[in-house]
């Protein structure tokens, strides 16, 4: 009973595997470019990628380091000329977003917002203030596959706390191992009474 009881536990927790992650674009899958700034496009780094309207800046040393200090470490993502910075995953799926840290580049300050997507619906909106200071916004989405930041000026980002593969509403095969370990544990409940 305890082996059934084992395996189910670990059936649910393969089911409803997710991975979070907190991206600070200090990795070097992000192209950082000590001291500078770096244009590639997109940028992929820690599971999600980030469109052209965005570049990874140093921005606590060298030439960038009068907008600084980031959020955390050296590097953040900077939103240049008035761009939107969309955020998907890399493996297409769905993903939550809890949130992000944002602060105005060279004195920006102004309004915007950041909007989730779920195969091209809209599901849900947060209006942003920016500041020279950082800010921290709580965006709480979940089931989504796209997020656009449109802050409409020059803006950074940093520390964006986001989950691959969150769910809220079962898939079908995490219902399907759930069932199957339901029989295997009533299988084994009326094994017990038989031999009892």
């Amino acid at each position: 009973m305890n082996f059934l009881r084992s395996a189910l536990a670990a059936m649910l927790m393969v089911a409803g595997a997710a991975s979070a992650a907190t991206i600070d674009f200090e990795h070097a899958d992000a192209n950082g470019t000590p001291g500078g700034i770096s244009d590639s496009v997109p940028i992929t780094t820690q599971g999600f990628i980030f469109s052209e309207g965005a570049d990874v800046i140093d921005i606590t040393n060298g030439v960038w380091s009068g907008n600084g200090p980031a959020h955390s470490g050296s590097f953040a993502a900077l939103a240049d000329a008035s761009t939107m910075v969309t955020m998907t995953a890399a493996s297409q799926g769905v993903f939550s977003l809890q949130d992000f840290w944002i602060h105005g580049f060279e004195g920006y300050s102004g309004g915007g917002s950041v909007t989730g997507y779920l195969n091209g619906l809209q599901v849900g909106s947060l209006l942003l203030s920016i500041t020279d200071d950082w800010q921290n916004i709580a965006a709480n989405f979940t089931q989504v596959d796209r997020i656009v930041i449109d802050a409409g000026g020059n803006y950074l980002v940093d520390d964006i706390g986001a989950t691959i593969g969150a769910s809220d509403v079962p898939e079908p095969a995490s219902i399907a191992l759930f069932g199957l370990g339901l029989g295997l544990a009533g299988v084994a409940g009326a094994l017990r009474r038989k031999a009892g």
